[in-house]
C-alpha cells in the first residue's frame, strides 16, 4: 500500500507448518523411531514492512517477520519459540551506486543447536550499464560468528539477468549462488 507521503507499506500473509522431532534413545536401543517423537503444527503468521524516502537519494525501511509469536511443545515437553524479528535498513542511491546498511533490531534466538545472532550488514553496488559489481560484509554483533565478506556480479541484457555471488566465513564455511531470470 502506498500512501500520499511516499511511505510504502507491505504485508505478507503466510501459512506456517512446524514439525518438531524430540526423542530420547538409550545406548542399548538399536533402532530410532522418529515418528514417536514427532509433533506437527500448522497455522498462520505474517510479515510487515515499510519503506520511506528521507530524501531523493536516501531511503529507509523496517521489516518485522513472524509478527505473531508462537510456542510449540515437543513430544518430550520441550518448548520451541518462534518470536518476531525486526530489521532496520537505510540506503543511499545515485545513478551508478547504491550503499546500504541493515541492522537486526532483535537478537535472533536459534531453534536448533546454533548460537544466537544479531547481524549488522553493509553492502555496495556499482552499476555500469549491463554489469553490476557487488561487495558486502556481515558481522554478528553477539560475537558468536566471524564476519563474512561477500562478492557478487550481475549481468543484464535484453531482459535476461544473471547473478552470481560468493561469501565465506573463515576457511571452514563458504557459500556460492547463481540466479538466472528474465524480465518482460
Amino acid at each position: 500500500f502506498e500512501s500520499l507521503y511516499g511511505l510504502v507499506l507491505g504485508i505478507t500473509p503466510k501459512s506456517v507448518r512446524v514439525d518438531t522431532f524430540d526423542y530420547s534413545v538409550s545406548p542399548q536401543q538399536a533402532e530410532i523411531s522418529t515418528s514417536e517423537g514427532r509433533r506437527e503444527y500448522s497455522g498462520f503468521n505474517f510479515d510487515l514492512g515499510a519503506v520511506g524516502a528521507l530524501t531523493h537519494s536516501i531511503q529507509t525501511g523496517l521489516v518485522v517477520k513472524n509478527v505473531i509469536a508462537h510456542t510449540y511443545e515437543t513430544a518430550l515437553g520441550n518448548k520451541v519459540e518462534l518470536k518476531p524479528q525486526a530489521r532496520l535498513g537505510i540506503s543511499h542511491r545515485t545513478s551508478w551506486t547504491t550503499l546500504a546498511i541493515d541492522l537486526d533490531l532483535t537478537r535472533n534466538e536459534p531453534v536448533g543447536f546454533e548460537m544466537p545472532t544479531r547481524f549488522l550488514s553493509i553492502g555496495a553496488e556499482l552499476d555500469v550499464r549491463l554489469l553490476k559489481l557487488r561487495l558486502g560484509y556481515q558481522r554478528d554483533l553477539t560475537g558468536n560468528y566471524k564476519g563474512m565478506p561477500s562478492l557478487g556480479l550481475g549481468f543484464s541484457i535484453f531482459g535476461l539477468h544473471l547473478d552470481a555471488a560468493v561469501a565465506a566465513r573463515g576457511k571452514d564455511e563458504a557459500v556460492a549462488s547463481a540466479q538466472l531470470g528474465f524480465r518482460y
